[in-house]
Formats: C-alpha cells, structure tokens, sequence
C-alpha cells in the first residue's frame, strides 16, 4: 500500500509522462507496476533506444484463447519475449484456470526461459557452422 505521498509522486509521475503525448496512462501504469522492465525476462526497458523501442503490451493469457482485455491480463514485454518466443502460448496450460497473475507470469517467465535456452542451442550451431569454431 502507497504512502499519501508516495501516491502523489506517482500521480505526478503519470501526468508528466503522458503530456508528452507519447505515453497512453494505460502504458504507464503498467509500465509502474512492471518497475519498467519485462516481465518475462526483467530486461529494463528504459536503459537504452532498443530496449524501449522493444517495449509491447502483451495479453498474459492471449486474447485468441479467451484471454480478457484487461489490465490484471496485460503484462509488459518486449516485442523479442511476446511475438518471438511466447506468441499464443497460453500460460493457463500449465497453471490451470484457477492462477493468480503472478502464477501465471511466473508460467510464462519460465516457458520463455526454456524457449532462449532452445534457441540459444540453434544460435551456438549456426555460429559454430558459420565461423567454423
């Protein structure tokens, strides 16, 4: 729970950033409750152009598997975690229809995980193939 203070820094916070025009409120509360950073690999998406230029809002569980519009269903996520690697898998697979949020970023964080791991092992071959070491 926020501090009265607290709470007007965070007031403040979002109006400065949304009169820039260049951020929906939406978008920042989001981006708060994420401390900035992906939610599925914690990569700060404020440390440089690419990383904020890969900042999307995914749909934890996807929109096309029932998933809702809602703000307990957004997570933020850069463009590389949510199209690359998670892409329409639903977290509620392993979770179970029952998950709280954080179980099912927890879900996701790992299945994400395991995909890098997965494509990192192509990514060595290729190298190895490529440069011939």
């Amino acid at each position: 729970m926020l501090t009265y203070i607290e709470e007007l820094i965070m007031e403040e916070m979002i109006k400065t950033l949304v009169d820039t025009g260049k951020w929906g409120e939406e978008d920042v509360k989001i981006g708060i409750r994420a401390s900035f950073k992906c939610e599925y690999c914690d990569k700060d998406l404020l440390e440089s152009v690419d990383n904020y230029k890969e900042w999307q809002v995914d749909h934890i569980i996807p929109k096309s598997k029932d998933g809702e519009e809602s703000f307990e269903n957004s997570a933020l996520s850069r463009r590389t975690c949510n199209v690359n690697i998670k892409s329409r898998w639903n977290p509620v697979e392993i979770t179970g229809e029952d998950a709280t949020r954080d179980q099912l970023i927890t879900a996701v964080r790992k299945y994400v995980r395991d995909k890098r791991t997965e494509i990192l092992a192509d990514v060595s071959f290729f190298r190895k193939t490529v440069f011939c070491k």
